[in-house]
Order: C-alpha cells, then sequence, then structure tokens
C-alpha cells in the first residue's frame, strides 16, 4: 500500500489528482478474472469497470463477450445491458436503479 504522502509525490510526478490514482489502483477490484482476461486488449472506459462490477462473475462473462461481439464497449451499451440483468444476476439487486428514459 502507498503511503498518503508517497499517493501525493506519485500524482505529482504524474500530473494526477490522488483520487484519479486511488481510482485506478481499485480500478479491477470485483471483476472476475476471465473478463480481465477477455477485454484485456480493448478499449473500455474505466467507468464500464464499474458498472461491471454490479454484476456477478457469470453474468460478468456474459456481458464482456456481448461487448467482444457487437465490438462496443461503450459506457452506453454496459448500462443498458445492466438494465437488461436479471435481479438474480446483481450483486445487490435491492439496489437496483430504473433507467432513464
Amino acid at each position: 500500500m502507498i503511503a498518503g504522502f508517497q499517493r501525493k509525490k506519485l500524482a505529482r510526478a504524474l500530473n494526477l489528482d490522488v483520487t484519479a490514482i486511488k481510482r485506478r489502483r481499485n480500478l479491477l477490484d470485483g471483476v472476475c478474472p476471465e473478463v480481465i482476461e477477455l477485454l484485456g486488449d480493448k478499449t473500455v472506459s474505466a467507468r464500464a469497470f464499474e458498472v461491471l462490477r454490479k454484476m456477478k462473475p457469470i453474468r460478468q462473462i456474459e456481458v464482456a463477450e456481448l461487448m467482444i461481439a457487437v465490438n462496443n464497449y461503450s459506457m452506453a451499451y454496459v448500462q443498458a445491458l445492466l438494465g437488461a440483468t436479471r435481479q438474480a444476476e446483481l450483486v445487490n439487486p435491492e439496489n437496483r436503479r430504473r433507467l432513464a428514459l
């Protein structure tokens, strides 16, 4: 773990905010290894991984395969797939938010 001082020094050297470094460090937490491997060479936004973390591993794999099949890695597509996900396939089904139309 990087101490607070080292985080600030690293952020200054990379011209980044400390929170950006924390976010990148935790980017793949909660994403199953198969998905990391599937999407490893694709350009996927960090926010898309935030959405993937809301799904259980089997659904994460399905979504990653769908993204690859249609060559669409956009945040909108991942959110649409989240909206189409059954509650049983969500990590916290009680926190499901309705999609804004």
